[in-house]
């Protein structure tokens, strides 16, 4: 028995040191990056409250309340998300929610509510949560996940306690993800780095090909240096990829070229055609113009998860060309 994660350990104990109070908050917020474990850390916190007849610190897996919730028909537990990815929690959603939470339960001595992602809330669901924080229910937990904390109402965030949930260390990342994935360390490394240290996402980009794609787009970038193909036809390619993956590699890749040519150091670059173009790319392209096309790539990214819907072909294009114009631009001022 144990936590979902290796690296929830310290916090599933200040969770025990809770329930040991008798102050289980009846609000509570799940607050960290996507990717290090929020829900499946909520739903074994569900178990835990709801078991009858927790073993050393945990849910015991066999009594009644256990096994309902194994078979996911337990009448006191619910979970409330968007009713499609990327959608909103609805403000009907929430007074669902809300008349859940104020019934009597069933089957054992409270009832508990998982909501998430909690931003995902518009403003009119949001103030119709906030009555029900405002008003607790004795034998209610309210369980909110956030990715994004800050987007929530402040007094949503004032009303419940905010458990905080950092990225992994580096180490330990690396160990789980070789342990669960069979992989080197340094294409464990590379996911991480892609996935910004999230290890959960990191699984997801190997189980989308991740490192088959970052092949590919290494190969695309360097046909394009040799002109052996044009912006136009990598971008035809890449668009059929995720871009939010696409995007996050680059700006990842762009960000080595910097710290290389700041310290001659190429200490994530893993493959030996990746360091010969680091090299390369580097010893051309000035640190303003490097500086230049990061900013782009941030830009478009922000652009993407602003919903803005950027036309593919033409900003993957965009940026090729840019990433073109790094060692074109030196090479006419060298003539």
């Amino acid at each position: 028995m144990g936590v979902p994660f290796p690296w929830q350990a310290g916090i599933w104990q200040q969770v025990q040191q809770v329930q040991q109070t008798g102050r289980m908050p009846h609000g509570i917020i799940l607050s960290g990056s996507k990717g290090v474990g929020k829900e499946a850390f909520a739903y074994y916190l569900a178990r835990f409250l709801m078991c009858l007849a927790p073993v050393n610190g945990h849910a015991c897996q066999t009594c009644k309340s256990c096994l309902l919730l194994e078979a996911s028909s337990h009448p006191d537990v619910r979970i409330f998300a968007p009713e499609d990815d990327g959608r909103i929690l609805k403000v009907d959603q929430i007074r669902d929610l809300n008349e859940f939470i104020v019934k009597t339960p069933q089957q054992g001595l409270r009832k508990v509510a998982i909501l998430h992602p909690a931003e995902a809330m518009n403003a009119n669901a949001a103030n119709a949560l906030l009555k029900t924080l405002e008003e607790p229910s004795a034998d209610a937990v309210l369980i909110l996940i956030s990715h994004a904390t800050g987007q929530l109402l402040p007094t949503i965030r004032s009303r419940c306690q905010v458990w905080s949930f950092p990225l992994p260390d580096q180490q330990e990342s690396t160990h789980w993800l070789q342990a669960k994935l069979e992989l080197q360390a340094e294409e464990a490394g590379y996911l991480l780095q892609v996935a910004q240290g999230a290890p959960l996402l990191a699984v997801a980009l190997a189980e989308n090909s991740a490192l088959e794609l970052r092949s590919s787009m290494l190969a695309d970038l360097a046909q394009l240096l040799k002109r052996e193909a044009s912006p136009f036809e990598v971008a035809s390619r890449w668009q059929k990829q995720d871009l939010t993956l696409i995007l996050n590699w680059l700006y990842q890749w762009s960000a080595s070229l910097i710290a290389y040519r700041a310290t001659g150091r190429a200490d994530r670059i893993y493959d030996e055609s990746g360091r010969a173009m680091l090299e390369y790319v580097a010893g051309k392209a000035s640190a303003e113009m490097l500086y230049q096309f990061l900013d782009r790539i941030a830009e478009a990214i922000r652009e993407l998860q602003a919903n803005q819907n950027p036309n593919v072909q033409l900003l993957l294009e965009s940026l090729l060309s840019r990433w073109l114009a790094l060692i074109a631009r030196r090479n006419r001022r060298s003539t």
